[in-house]
């Protein structure tokens, strides 16, 4: 039944070649008549015979057109004798070979096919299905690779004539085609293949998504001809329906007397379940085929398939867009869809994902199918193995969430030509994901950068990549992968890929590092020198004494933040959490010699009577004069100052209990009192704050006059603190 299908359900798309009477004999004239008529049969039975004559064994066109009747109907290794025949008598042209490659395929041949494809790219460079092939020379290994996602059966419904094409309908049914035959009316035959018209037929959708039972569908939809591919829109009921131009009992020839293909609709009334009259698509032509209907969800847009003239291949997918009430002007849908050779069968869903069969694209064998958005950028990809196989794979239809579903195939052991498969998503456990890293400047691969992907139980999976740049981890599956690119001296990166359902395979989610020439970079605790988690970290620029926002952090766990930087810059970080004090500090990237910025902000309460300890406050021994390292420190709380205008403080210094209590007092006092005035000498005004000594009348632990004690001990008694007084 494949030949049927060729006739009409690819829709009558082969080119006949014109055969002149003047060089051919009677038997040649004969066998020609049958090839034209697609009786391919009985054509190859008659050119064998040709050739076994003397006179003909080497015709180029006998050779030649029995290598296509036996490619057509099946019988393969004999289609790829002649085929070779021809290259050996040096007659094979750039289609012989192409057709010669998936006679390969279709036999498993892959390594011998991409020869012959390197072949056909060297004497043939502009050949875009060969190039293809060339490019990705492990194409069939991508391919197989996911044969365990798919669970596949053929359908209980399924004759031993041809049924494919399936397509959604009402009340959940599907509705196909067949050349099982009419049993409502005498049943016709098709005289060119000995076999009934193609009809349209009903099925049940099961509650496991299996297809039961079978009825055909009215007399008004299936005509005396062919009814092929449909698709029926649920928002306007209205059926679109592949089928021979024959309206109203008229035949709409070509100029060659060729009875095309044209898309035809029908308004159905579900409450009464009768059919409304059938109405011409406005972009039919009888001159060439237009078929194989689809949707997408929001019912703007038709695609089809045409080989109408202007098209890059034998047949290419165009669409038309909703303009009211009427269908656009046809739009090709464009180089990344349609080869040089066939591509048809497609179906949308939703209003963004694009599944059509196709000759021209890398695949398995005859037509694989494949899915694509037509609106980004990604490649087109093969829906694996086993739904595509070395066969002719096409027409898939399956429900929104693209797990389950339906599509048709010729692959031996069904129950016909043509079968209708139910197929079935299993889960993936795992992905694999792969990508590679790349210098986001230079472009140059970099090597041992760690990818992690962190998982539900907390743990992280790592990898390093390669001196390629490439890496492969594998990772629990889930709907979307992020992982995070680390490596010294650059800009951590993040990476995100969409898990697709047919594959265990998630490929391309590359990185690009910025290498980071300077950074900014320390911790954010709390008075208590715990994490100030939930704190948040903002770097600013300055330019012209504006702030402009770059980026921002939150503070986890591990207290710490960072970001890149650009040179000879100036920028300013905020630090900022509910209930606590704002902080400020500016810096500049002008130094090569201090490309690493680092400052620790320790955040405090903003309430009154809060004691903060200044950290990093020493004064030389009996002295109270402000050395430099002391005067960096205070600079923290003049910021702190600036950035909370209201708040006065009084900055109290403490000794430890060695010496007199009096020499203790006055010397804090005086260390006190000069913090102060250094602090007043930067700007700010004299009654927000004041110095007061303490001594060692407020020591904090055990180490009280005549305790022994540690000099480590000791020194957590010699503190600078703070203490808000208004806020």
């Amino acid at each position: 039944m494949k030949k049927l299908r060729y006739i009409v359900a690819i829709g009558l798309m082969s080119i006949i070649i014109p055969i002149t009477a003047v060089a051919q004999k009677a038997k040649m004239k004969l066998a020609d008549n049958h090839y034209q008529s697609f009786d391919f049969v009985m054509a190859a039975n008659i050119y064998r015979d040709v050739l076994a004559n003397a006179k003909y064994a080497n015709d180029s066109i006998a050779i030649r057109r029995i290598a296509e009747c036996e490619h057509k109907t099946g019988q393969l290794i004999s289609a790829e004798g002649y085929y070779k025949q021809l290259i050996k008598l040096g007659f094979a042209g750039n289609q012989d070979l192409r057709s010669l490659a998936g006679v390969l395929k279709m036999q498993g041949k892959y390594a011998e096919a991409l020869e012959l494809y390197k072949t056909i790219y060297a004497k043939y460079p502009e050949d875009d299905v060969a190039k293809r092939y060339v490019d990705n020379p492990d194409f069939a290994n991508l391919i197989l690779r996911d044969s365990a996602v798919y669970t596949i059966a053929n359908s209980a419904i399924n004759s031993a004539s041809s049924d494919f094409a399936p397509g959604f309908f009402v009340n959940k049914k599907v509705i196909f085609s067949s050349s099982r035959g009419s049993a409502k009316k005498d049943q016709r035959i098709y005289p060119r293949t000995q076999q009934p018209y193609l009809n349209v037929y009903q099925s049940s959708i099961a509650n496991d998504s299996t297809l039961t039972g079978v009825d055909e569908l009215a007399d008004k939809i299936n005509s005396r001809y062919h009814e092929g591919t449909m698709t029926y829109d649920p928002r306007s009921n209205n059926l679109y329906i592949t089928r021979n131009n024959f309206v109203r009992g008229n035949l709409n020839k070509s100029h060659s007397g060729k009875l095309n293909l044209g898309i035809y609709t029908s308004h159905y009334d579900v409450s009464t379940q009768q059919w409304g009259t059938i109405e011409k698509f406005p972009h039919n032509n009888k001159e060439y085929n237009v078929g194989h209907p689809t949707l997408n969800q929001s019912g703007s847009r038709i695609y089809f398939t045409s080989d109408m003239p202007g098209g890059r291949g034998g047949s290419d997918i165009y669409y038309c867009e909703k303009q009211g009430e009427i269908w656009g002007a046809p739009q090709n849908a464009g180089t990344k869809i349609n080869t040089s050779g066939n591509e048809m069968f497609p179906y949308m869903v939703g209003d963004s994902m694009l599944y059509f069969s196709s000759n021209g694209q890398l695949g398995l064998g005859g037509l694989d199918v494949f899915y694509t958005n037509p609106f980004d950028e990604k490649p087109v990809r093969s829906v694996g193995y086993p739904a595509n196989s070395h066969f002719d794979d096409f027409g898939l239809v399956c429900f929104p969430e693209e797990t389950v579903g339906y599509f048709s195939s010729n692959r031996p052991n069904g129950k016909g030509d043509d079968d209708i498969y139910e197929f079935v998503l299993s889960p993936v456990e795992f992905l694999i994901v792969s990508g590679n890293v790349v210098d986001a400047e230079t472009l140059l691969p970099l090597s041992n950068v760690t990818i992690s992907v962190p998982t539900e139980d907390g743990s992280v999976i790592q990898v390093l990549s390669d001196n390629d740049g490439n890496y492969t981890i594998k990772a629990p599956y889930k709907k979307e992968v992020e992982l995070e690119g680390t490596k010294q001296k650059y800009q951590p990166a993040t990476g995100k890929g969409k898990a697709d359902p047919r594959s265990a395979y998630l490929e391309g989610v590359d990185l690009k590092m910025v290498k980071i020439d300077y950074m900014a970079t320390g911790k954010v605790l709390h008075d208590n020198k715990a994490s100030a988690v939930g704190a948040i970290i903002r770097l600013y620029e300055i330019v012209s004494g504006d702030s402009i926002f770059i980026d921002s952090v939150l503070i986890s766990n591990n207290a710490t933040y960072s970001f890149p930087l650009q040179k000879a810059r100036k920028y300013l970080l905020v630090a900022t959490e509910k209930e606590y004090a704002r902080q400020t500090h500016g810096f500049n990237t002008n130094d090569p010699n201090n490309k690493i910025h680092t400052y620790d902000f320790k955040l405090f309460k903003a309430k009154v009577g809060e004691v903060v300890r200044l950290d990093n406050i020493y004064y030389d021994y009996k002295m109270w004069d402000i050395r430099p390292d002391a005067a960096l420190e205070l600079n923290k709380l003049v910021d702190i100052m600036n950035d909370n205008p209201t708040m006065k403080i009084e900055l109290g210094s403490h000794s430890d209990a060695r010496g007199s209590d009096s020499y203790n007092l006055d010397l804090s006092d005086k260390r006190a009192k000069s913090a102060a005035n250094y602090i007043i000498s930067q700007g700010i005004p004299a009654d927000r704050l004041y110095g007061k000594g303490y001594g060692e009348t407020l020591i904090l632990n055990h180490c009280k006059n005549d305790v022994k004690c540690s000099e480590e001990e000791h020194q957590f008694n010699r503190r600078t603190e703070f203490k808000i007084t208004a806020f």
